[in-house]
C-alpha cells in the first residue's frame, strides 16, 4: 500500500527481496557479514505505542510536519501495515569490503 515512508508510488520506491539485496551487495563487492530480520520488532513497537494512549502534542505532529512531510502518518500506518501482512520486511544487512 502505498503511500510508504521512503516513496508515494511503486515507480519511486525501488523495492527488491532479500535475495536480490544480498546479491547487489555481493555483486559491488562487498561480503556479507549478517543479515538481521527486523520486521518483527518494527510491528511490535508500533503496536505497542498504538496501544499506550499516548497521542502527540500539536507541537509533535507540526514538527513532525515539517520534518518528514503532511503524509508521514499515513505512510507509517502503510509501512506497518505491510509488515504485518508480510508484503515487505525490514532487514538490517552487516557488510565489509574486502581489502
Amino acid at each position: 500500500n502505498y503511500p510508504l515512508p521512503w516513496a508515494v508510488a511503486p515507480e519511486t520506491s525501488h523495492l527488491v527481496d532479500r535475495d536480490t539485496l544480498k546479491t547487489l551487495f555481493a555483486d559491488a563487492g562487498f561480503h556479507i557479514d549478517e543479515v538481521i530480520d527486523e520486521t518483527g520488532e518494527h510491528v511490535e513497537l508500533a503496536m505497542q505505542r498504538a496501544s499506550s494512549g499516548i497521542i502527540p502534542s500539536p507541537v509533535q505532529r507540526q514538527v513532525n510536519e515539517i520534518v518528514l512531510g503532511t503524509e508521514f502518518v499515513q505512510r507509517r500506518k502503510n509501512y506497518i501495515r505491510s509488515l504485518s501482512e508480510g508484503r515487505l520486511a525490514s532487514l538490517a544487512i552487516i557488510v565489509s569490503k574486502p581489502a
